[in-house]
C-alpha cells in the first residue's frame, strides 16, 4: 500500500475529515484440514459452518464492492485454512492484482497445486506466509495434527521459490510463520537459516495461543522464557547477516509475550 495515501489519510483523519479504510482482512472459512495443537477451530464441522459462511456469490459481491470503494490492501487469513476454497481465491487474487491493488495470503501451505503456485507467482500477488512450526516432521506434524503436514508445506514453499526465481520477480513476498511452542522455541537460529536455504523473505514468529486442552503443555515456562530471549538476541544477529526480515524485535524484552490468554489464529 501506497505510503502517500496513508499520509493523506492521516492528516485528513487529525483534521476532523471523514476517511476510508484502507485495508480489509476476509475470512474465507472456519473449516481447517489439519488438527493444530495450539487451535480448535478444525473442530468445526462442514454441515455446522456452511450457513455461516458466505456464499461464493456474496464473497465476489464484497471483494467487487470493496475495490470499487477504494480498499488499498485485501488480507486473506482467518480462522480456517483459505485454501479449502482455492478456487475461488485465485480468482479474487486475479481481480485484486488486476486492479492495482497489493494482497496478503496465510496458509498452512499443504493444499497447493503446481499449477496454483505457478499462477500466484504469475499474477503477482503481494505476499504468501505459510505456516511452519519447525523444519522437521517430528516437530511440525505433531504441532499440526496430521502425517505429511511438514512435506507438504515444504514442497509448496520450494514449488513457489522455484517459480519465482523463473519468473524473475520479487513477487509474492515470502514468509514462513511459526507459533512458539516448548518444542520449537530452541529453534530461532535453525528456522532463520532454514528460510535462507529455501530462498523465503522472511520468518515470522508468533505468540502461542492459550485456547485448547494441549496449550498448557505446550506453553514456555519461566527458564525457557528466559532462554527464549537470549534465543531472540542471538537471532536477531544472525537474520541481519543474513538479511533475512523477522519480527524478533517484539520478543526482545525480559518478559517476552510468548502467550496470549485468547486471540484468534495467526
Amino acid at each position: 500500500m501506497g505510503e502517500e495515501v496513508i499520509k493523506q489519510n492521516v492528516v485528513s483523519w487529525t483534521r476532523g475529515k471523514p476517511v476510508k479504510p484502507l485495508k480489509i482482512e476476509i475470512w474465507l472459512t472456519f473449516l481447517c484440514n489439519l488438527k493444530c495443537k495450539f487451535c480448535d477451530f478444525w473442530k468445526h464441522k462442514r454441515a455446522e459452518q456452511e450457513p455461516r459462511e458466505m456464499t461464493d456469490e456474496q464473497l465476489r459481491s464484497l471483494i467487487h464492492e470493496s475495490l470499487e470503494f477504494g480498499i488499498q490492501h485485501f488480507t486473506f487469513s482467518g480462522a480456517g485454512e483459505p485454501w479449502l476454497r482455492g478456487a475461488l481465491l485465485l480468482e479474487f487474487m486475479r481481480d485484486i492484482t488486476v486492479a492495482g491493488r497489493d494482497g496478503h495470503l496465510l496458509s498452512n501451505g499443504t493444499l497447493f497445486s503446481e499449477e496454483d503456485i505457478r499462477e500466484i507467482v504469475e499474477i503477482g500477488w503481494g505476499s504468501v506466509v505459510l505456516s511452519l512450526d519447525g523444519p522437521t516432521r517430528e516437530i511440525h506434524d505433531g504441532l499440526r495434527g496430521q502425517r505429511g503436514a511438514c512435506e507438504r508445506t515444504v514442497s509448496a514453499a520450494t514449488r513457489f521459490a522455484v517459480e519465482r526465481r523463473r519468473e524473475g520477480t520479487s513477487r509474492p513476498h515470502l514468509a514462513f510463520n511459526v507459533v512458539v511452542t516448548r518444542r520449537n522455541w530452541h529453534l530461532v537460529a535453525q528456522m532463520i537459516r532454514f528460510t535462507v536455504d529455501m530462498g523465503f523473505d522472511q520468518v515470522l514468529f508468533r505468540a502461542l495461543m492459550d485456547i485448547t486442552p494441549w496449550s498448557g503443555d505446550l506453553k514456555l515456562q519461566q527458564q525457557e522464557q528466559e532462554q527464549f530471549v537470549a534465543a531472540v538476541s542471538r537471532g536477531t544477529a544472525l537474520a541481519e547477516r543474513l538479511g533475512v526480515e523477522t519480527n524478533l524485535g517484539e520478543f526482545s524484552s525480559p518478559a517476552p509475550c510468548v502467550i496470549l490468554e485468547r486471540c484468534m489464529p495467526c
